[in-house]
């Protein structure tokens, strides 16, 4: 499970291997995942499976919730 975040840009996601599902749907091997700033998700991966993406980012990431700000300063995406 990621933690949960927004972004500031646009983020398009390609699931080469396994699947990840979030508020906006399920995604599995070649499933595209396009995100906007209205986004505000946390992919879990499905259980049982190694899950390899090929992520696009466009601005940065913003991470919520407690432990987020706390590694916001360290995290350079």
């Amino acid at each position: 499970k990621m933690l949960q975040h927004s972004h500031t840009g646009i983020e398009m996601t390609c699931v080469l291997t396994g699947a990840f599902s979030h508020d906006g749907g399920h995604y599995g091997p070649g499933d595209f995942d396009l995100g906007d700033e209205a986004v505000d998700h946390q992919p879990v991966v499905d259980a049982g499976l190694e899950c390899i993406c090929l992520v696009a980012m466009q601005g940065e990431l913003c991470l919520n919730g407690l432990i987020g700000r706390l590694m916001q300063p360290f995290v350079r995406l």
